[in-house]
């Protein structure tokens, strides 16, 4: 379900720009994907049988393609 919702690319690029992040940064974003797993733990026939409860998803993996974006762009 999160291949129809945001892709597989975008999903692995998310979660590899968690490391071009700072420390006090990381935690934050650390923090969002942990909040989305224990999501997916509490509803997870939901997740893998309705798309919508993968839309918060969204928001997060574009703020974790942002640093990679800018060491991208910047290098």
């Amino acid at each position: 379900m999160l291949n129809i919702v945001i892709g597989g690319i975008a999903l692995m690029l998310g979660l590899l720009g968690l490391f071009f992040l700072e420390n006090e940064k990381r935690r934050f974003f650390l923090g969002l994907w942990a909040g989305y797993a224990l999501f997916g733990i509490y509803f997870n026939y939901h997740i893998s049988s309705h798309d919508y409860y993968s839309l918060p998803l969204i928001p997060i993996v574009a703020l974790s393609l942002a640093p990679l974006a800018e060491w991208f762009f910047t290098n």
